[in-house]
């Protein structure tokens, strides 16, 4: 319906009925056909009426909600849809379709055109898509052939007549790769072909449609097709030279010819590829059938090296003629065209080229030729595919081979000829190659040569170049070599050394440049600002202050030139590493380099921005600077998206930090932490959370901030805090503490002395951390900051159930969750709630714990962090435990103690450990009880937690005295289940804290 209804919305079968009332949009339809229609048949509901009276109010909701007017009724026993039909696009094109043909009886071929361009685009996607019966089957067919396909090739018939065969043999090629062999189709390509005067071609195809018509038993449609091809005129034989000599019956062809370059004996990998080539030509049953295929790929990854093995192995396996042809498609070397190939073919196979001096004779004495002999024939460094597709009429009956830099789209789609892309080495095939190469040196520098493998990226080119510096320098160590090729420039200029023509890297990338566009040459430079190899079609649209449909076109032209590809997902791209140094040395003396670079770091800054906007509402960012002209940013529409886009785009905005500290834009610097650190500290991302953290206090100093700077040193202490690094956030919290105070930040001092109190209470020290929480919630309150009150509150509660103090802590657990629902901080009252789960547990009152868990358990999706769900499910198993649930405790607090492992998070697996031994104590089991409290106090003891870890040796105590814990009695409709102990050992990993 005009888009409007293009959005998610529903389940499948909603989709389908709604489809089906669409395409019968103001007609009547009864309740037992519109089942019939909209579900297949092992499908349909039991009870038709009630569910489709569900599923109709689910459609009213969404017609509403779509500003259409559409209106849905119930009567008579049926349902009809009343909406205007000219707002579905069903009705649309017919409506449309009808006028075209109505011009078509006027001869007005530009107002069919006009009409159709307009309508056919209505064509989204397959009509009733998600309708699978018999009924929708039929419509579909019948709506293709009797509307679809007519339309189109009206459509068709008015290029034609306007003389525009181009868009006319596009839009027929897409047709016939869709519909297949159809013989109104047919009858259209064979005008087209004869309008070209490509008349061969319209031959060849003629006799294989034909044949494919005879051969599928349509002898009605194989007689109609000649019938149309009888009626083009034959064209006009080319004249003859009647004085020239008649060439010789037979050509002296020699038995088997041989004409390939050396094999290449160090080659390595590439198995799966050729025994791709092996089954896509037959190799590898028998002789090899004829076949046309292209490998494609970036320049020196190995597409010629590729070909002459192949090659140099099949003839020897069959005993069969090979030729090997360099085209000079790149290069400087004067391109060779088809005239010359044919020719030096001829001549190779003991033909006089002067025998026949018509180009189209020459061609069709050498397909006669191949016939009788056919060969393996390799066209290499094709341009595109204009280069060779004049070439395949006479080399049909051998096997081809064609490298190409470019892909080669228009053989693939024209001439069915397979594209095998080759992609760079596996590090182990790299590694490989070189101690093959450079010899027994390797053995004294393994680290080094892995280290080479890593610079070179898998690029065979890079790896020979890299191979013969190494042996022409037999004194250096590899380890300097290393060293000196981590400097761009000497790396991309190896083997440019004066002896004859440049083969360094530069020289192969400097061609496939240079045959670029301007709009894509000018992309392809600022992917050389990119701190990343791996950018996003946003990001570079906002670089280059472009479009983004003008931004992808100019990538499609990279990924058409194998200059950049996309890993996976369709909206990203990425440039190998040698390129990405090649554009970056490029765009050194680009005179937009400063402007593309602000508006990239204006990007990442106002796109991280949006996401902490939109995942932590009620945190508070920093001031921002305006945003770059010709920079848009990303916008989010919900808090997953924004972490799915914050955990994407990590790699990018930590090197953008970095990037923007070193180019000395310093406002960048310390602005991008602070809109990254929420999102990292939710993933347990401490090491990038440190490191941009560290930038931001330089950038911030650099910057002459003072808040920033503060803000910075307490955001390091706090991570180091979390991490159990206590000196240094000790270090760093003194220095905020020091500077907020000051200056009289009485937010930011507020911020750092809970900071403090943590600390105070992570080491035990219990009375003191009160006082300080005390202390934080006045001066929250006296200044108005509710976020801090409420996290003040919560963890005043948490000091004082350690001090055991339960009903003391209850009052404040109870105002951080009113001051968190009122702030709409989904992620702290999931927190609260979770801790007031914990702390009804322990007092007994069940319920009342119950009543908590209910609401964290439903918010936690919203929350999507792992240490808020392994706190979650730890009070959830001491829960079920308490209510002798051991089934589902054991479950909880095993799920508890994988999400630890997985967040990384010490402390929270010693919480898990703790209650999964109070399970297994309980119900008898002492030894793995024993074990995993020794676990778990060990790990408390590796954070500084000695309290906890002394109250867990007074349990082992216990359980290994005279007098264990006894387990509890049971009722025999308990919930009884055998409980396994964890798998051993549980090990140990970096130390965080809670």
């Amino acid at each position: 319906m005009h888009g409007r209804l293009t959005v998610q919305w529903g389940r499948a079968q909603e989709h389908a009925v709604l489809a089906v009332l669409l395409a019968q949009a103001g007609r009547h339809i009864p309740i037992q056909t519109l089942v019939r229609q909209a579900w297949p048949e092992e499908r349909r509901p039991q009870n038709p009426g009630a569910t489709l009276h569900t599923y109709a109010n689910r459609v009213r909701a969404t017609l509403q909600d779509s500003d259409t007017n559409a209106r849905l009724d119930n009567t008579g026993g049926g349902y009809q849809l009343s909406v205007d039909r000219k707002s579905i696009d069903y009705f649309r094109l017919s409506e449309l379709i009808t006028s075209a043909h109505q011009a078509a009886r006027e001869h007005d071929h530009e107002r069919i055109r006009s009409l159709l361009e307009g309508a056919l685009p209505l064509w989204r996607d397959i009509p009733l898509a998600e309708v699978h019966t018999e009924w929708a089957e039929n419509w579909r067919n019948s709506v293709v052939s009797d509307e679809w396909i007519p339309a189109n090739g009206l459509l068709i018939d008015a290029y034609i007549g306007l003389e525009k065969y181009d868009p006319a043999l596009r839009r027929l090629n897409d047709l016939q790769r869709e519909h297949g062999l159809i013989v109104s189709l047919a009858r259209r390509r064979l005008t087209l072909l004869h309008k070209l005067r490509r008349h061969n071609d319209a031959n060849e195809y003629y006799l294989a449609a034909r044949r494919k018509l005879l051969d599928d038993g349509d002898h009605q449609g194989a007689e109609e097709l000649r019938h149309f091809q009888d009626s083009f005129p034959q064209p006009e034989p080319p004249p003859t030279a009647t004085w020239l000599p008649s060439p010789r019956r037979e050509p002296n062809v020699p038995l088997l010819l041989r004409r390939l370059p050396r094999d290449v004996t160090d080659f390595t990998g590439r198995e799966g590829l050729l025994t791709s080539l092996d089954q896509l030509t037959g190799a590898n049953e028998g002789p090899p059938r004829p076949a046309v295929i292209a490998l494609v790929g970036a320049a020196g990854v190995g597409k010629t090296a590729t070909a002459v093995k192949w090659t140099h192995r099949t003839s020897a396996r069959h005993a069969l003629g090979t030729f090997f042809i360099d085209l000079h498609g790149d290069g400087t070397a004067p391109r060779v065209d088809v005239a010359e190939v044919i020719d030096t073919l001829l001549d190779a196979l003991g033909y006089p080229v002067n025998f026949i001096t018509g180009p189209a004779g020459r061609e069709t004495k050498l397909r006669s030729l191949l016939a009788e002999h056919p060969m393996l024939i390799v066209l290499d460094n094709a341009a595109d595919s204009a280069h060779v597709r004049p070439l395949l009429t006479a080399l049909a009956e051998c096997v081809v081979l064609i490298t190409s830099r470019r892909r080669l789209t228009a053989l693939s789609v024209r001439h069915d000829v397979r594209n095998l892309t080759l992609t760079t080495l596996p590090l182990t095939d790299s590694t490989d190659f070189l101690v093959r190469r450079i010899g027994a040196r390797t053995a004294r520098e393994p680290e080094a040569v892995a280290q080479l493998a890593r610079i070179a990226d898998g690029l065979p080119l890079a790896l020979t170049l890299i191979a013969e510096r190494a042996a022409n320098r037999a004194g250096t160590t590899l380890t300097t070599l290393v060293r000196q090729l981590r400097d761009p420039d000497i790396l991309l200029h190896i083997g440019d050394d004066g002896d004859g023509t440049d083969a360094s890297l530069n020289s192969a990338f400097s061609l496939a440049y240079r045959a670029l566009t301007p709009a894509g040459a000018r992309v392809f430079r600022l992917l050389g600002i990119h701190p990343e190899a791996e950018i996003s079609v946003e990001a570079l649209s906002a670089m280059a202050a472009a479009t983004r449909l003008e931004t992808q076109r100019a990538l499609d032209a990279l990924v058409s030139a194998h200059l950049v590809f996309q890993p996976a997902d369709i909206d990203r791209y990425r440039v190998h590493d040698l390129l990405h140094r090649y554009a970056a040395i490029l765009v050194r003396d680009d005179q937009e380099f400063a402007t593309a670079q602000r508006r990239m770091l204006s990007y990442y800054l106002h796109s991280a921005d949006a996401a902490r906007r939109t995942a932590f509402p009620h945190r508070q960012g920093p001031p921002l600077p305006a945003i770059e002209p010709g920079c848009v940013p990303h916008r989010f529409d919900d808090a997953s998206e924004a972490l799915r886009w914050s955990l994407l785009e990590r790699s990018n905005l930590v090197s953008a930090i970095f990037y923007a500290a070193h180019e000395g834009l310093h406002g960048y610097g310390w602005r991008l932490p602070h809109c990254l650190i929420d999102a990292l500290k939710r993933y347990g991302l401490y090491e990038d959370g440190i490191s941009t953290m560290t930038v931001a206090i330089s950038s911030a100093v650099a910057d002459g901030n003072i808040h920033a700077e503060a803000s910075s040193l307490n955001d390091l202490g706090e991570i180091h805090l979390i991490t159990g690094a206590d000196d240094l956030a000790d270090r760093y919290l003194n220095q905020a503490l020091e500077l907020a105070r000051r200056h009289r930040m009485e937010m930011g001092e507020v911020t750092v002395m809970l900071n403090v109190a943590r600390r105070h209470q992570y080491a035990g020290r219990l009375p003191e951390a009160v006082t300080i929480y005390r202390e934080c919630l006045r001066l929250a309150g006296s200044i108005g900051d509710q976020e801090r009150r409420a996290v003040a509150a919560h963890r005043l509660g948490d000091a004082l159930i350690e001090l055991d103090l339960h009903y003391d802590a209850l009052p404040y657990y109870r105002l951080a969750l009113d001051l968190r629902r009122k702030a709409n901080d989904v992620t702290g009252t999931v927190a609260t709630h979770t801790a007031l789960v914990d702390l009804f547990t322990t007092l007994g009152q069940l319920d009342a714990a119950e009543s908590h868990q209910r609401p964290a358990y439903e918010l936690l999706e919203h929350v999507r962090g792992l240490t808020a769900a392994m706190r979650l499910y730890t009070v959830m198993g001491e829960l079920a435990h308490a209510r002798r649930q051991d089934r589902d405790a054991l479950r909880y607090a095993q799920h508890a103690i994988e999400l630890a492992e997985r967040a990384n998070h010490v402390n929270g697996r010693a919480r898990a450990l703790v209650a999964l031994g109070r399970i297994l104590a309980d119900r008898g089991n002492r030894e793995d009880a024993r074990w995993v409290w020794r676990q778990a106090a060990e790990l408390y003891r590796d954070t500084g937690r000695e309290r906890k870890a002394t109250k867990l040796d007074a349990l082992v105590a216990e359980i290994d005295g005279p007098d264990p814990v006894v387990p509890l009695a049971r009722s025999g409709d308990e919930d009884t289940v055998a409980l396994p102990a964890p798998p051993r050992p549980l090990g140990r990993r970096t130390h965080r804290k809670e």
